[in-house]
């Protein structure tokens, strides 16, 4: 059973406690939660820390809005089955991976 498929049999059989799981099916929805989890638990810190980290360079309002939408954006492309292995995503995946370190590296306005 694939990583998908015991996604998708995860929740079909929600309220099934008849019958059996593989192992596959087994392990392969607990490496989902935890990957899930795990996203929730860092995503939220880590987009706050981006943006004390912005606002400390000096860096507007209006530029984090658009950050915001342009991540959202890439998730939902992302996703997109015909842009699984396009050549546009892959740049624009590295356009946005230097704006973020370009806001990590930039000197403060103020010194502490």
């Amino acid at each position: 059973m694939s990583f998908g498929q015991a996604f998708v049999t995860f929740w079909k059989n929600y309220f099934n406690f008849r019958g059996k799981a593989t192992r596959s099916e087994f392990w392969y929805t607990a490496l989902w939660i935890v990957l899930v989890m795990f996203t929730l638990y860092v995503t939220f810190p880590l987009l706050t820390q981006f943006f004390r980290r912005a606002r400390d360079a000096g860096f507007s309002k209006s530029f984090m809005v658009f950050f915001i939408l342009t991540d959202f954006l890439i998730e939902v492309v992302t996703y997109m089955p015909k842009f699984e292995d396009s050549i546009v995503l892959a740049v624009v995946l590295i356009l946005y991976l230097i704006v973020v370190i370009f806001v990590g590296v930039k000197p403060s306005r103020t010194t502490e």
